[in-house]
């Protein structure tokens, strides 16, 4: 199974992008995740997703000053 995991560069998406090799995670699921600085307002992030088929998406990208 594939988890996307959009913010993966973020302070919590690290830490999940991290245990991501650890069990019992690692047998479980496999991380996914979108480009470097992936602006998840764009067009193309459907057919991102769609080429990567996730089984599951954990959202944590966000801005961190609004």
């Amino acid at each position: 199974r594939t988890l996307l995991v959009t913010g993966h560069g973020g302070f919590v998406g690290r830490a999940v992008h991290a245990a991501g090799g650890a069990e019992p995670l690692a047998s479980q699921w496999r991380i996914a995740t979108l480009a470097d600085h992936f602006d998840i307002r764009s067009p193309a992030l459907a057919q991102a997703v769609a080429d990567m088929r996730p089984d599951c998406v954990l959202h944590l990208a966000g801005l961190t000053s609004v």
